[in-house]
């Protein structure tokens, strides 16, 4: 072989190795060598720092339905949904503390691994703990692609919400609500409640973001949610009704005792006079 048929070769040998690589790496999934497993029911908590990423999987069969939660604690976290194929389902995002817990969902067109990625805010000095639990792993039925809907709008909404985009936050809201009403699932109604008043404030629209979250405190009542109730009574928004409704007392108050006073000074004229 001379020496210009070596080079050739050499040349043929390094496109092939390049074209292998190229087509392998436009096919293949990598594999998540450090997912932890979830199983259903069986609750998971962790610890996690600022910017940190952990990843989870479960195994869902062709036309069955899953649903994982994950509540925060300490700390925001969003929470990402993504199919065997590595494409993304549906993400939730905690961050501002309006979303402390977060639910994903997916029914499989095809068998397979579903990844769960938790990425926590904040600095690196910055931690907090997390619970994620797979809830459902079953046969899909009708009311689930209802849910997926739900989640879909309650997830845009947060997106807009992020963005500054209010009017467009507030209907995806709306939309999450009537699903979750549907749905009868008063939890996430609740969370998408808190989460339309917040907006419903940034539009100027006062009362109907009191509205929305004197709905949101009934509902939290009856499921005896009690982190939902505190996180709604520590937002900004409720500390103002709060300090609203007590100057309103107390200007109430300040009428009946001018005009109690009022009242006497009048029979005490009237007692002289007689």
């Amino acid at each position: 072989m001379n020496k210009n048929n070596r080079k050739i070769l050499l040349l043929l040998s390094f496109l092939m190795a390049i074209c292998i690589s190229v087509t392998y790496g436009q096919t293949s999934v990598p594999k998540n060598t450090n997912a932890q497993r979830l199983e259903l029911n069986q609750p998971l908590e962790r610890q996690i720092k600022g910017g940190e990423v952990q990843v989870f999987q479960f195994n869902l069969k062709a036309g069955f339905y899953a649903r994982a939660e994950v509540e925060q604690k300490n700390i925001d976290v969003v929470v990402s949904l993504f199919s065997p194929d590595g494409k993304l389902v549906v993400e939730m995002d905690g961050e501002d503390g309006r979303l402390w817990r977060e639910a994903v969902s997916a029914i499989a067109e095809k068998k397979g691994e579903y990844r769960v990625e938790i990425k926590a805010y904040g600095a690196a000095g910055k931690s907090g703990t997390y619970t994620v639990k797979l809830i459902e792993n079953r046969q899909s039925v009708p009311s689930d692609s209802k849910r997926l809907k739900a989640e879909t709008h309650l997830s845009a909404g947060r997106k807009f919400f992020g963005q500054s985009k209010f009017q467009e936050a507030a209907k995806e809201y709306e939309a999450a609500i009537q699903l979750w009403r549907e749905l009868n699932d008063v939890k996430w109604e609740a969370v998408s409640l808190v989460n339309l008043g917040g907006t419903y404030s940034n539009l100027s629209k006062n009362e109907s973001a009191i509205s929305a979250h004197t709905q949101a405190t009934e509902l939290f009542q009856k499921t005896k949610d009690r982190i939902g109730e505190s996180k709604l009574y520590c937002s900004p928004l409720r500390q103002t009704e709060f300090r609203e409704s007590i100057l309103t007392k107390m200007e109430d108050t300040s009428r009946w005792e001018k005009a109690g006073i009022g009242l006497l000074k009048k029979r005490q004229k009237s007692f002289f006079k007689a």
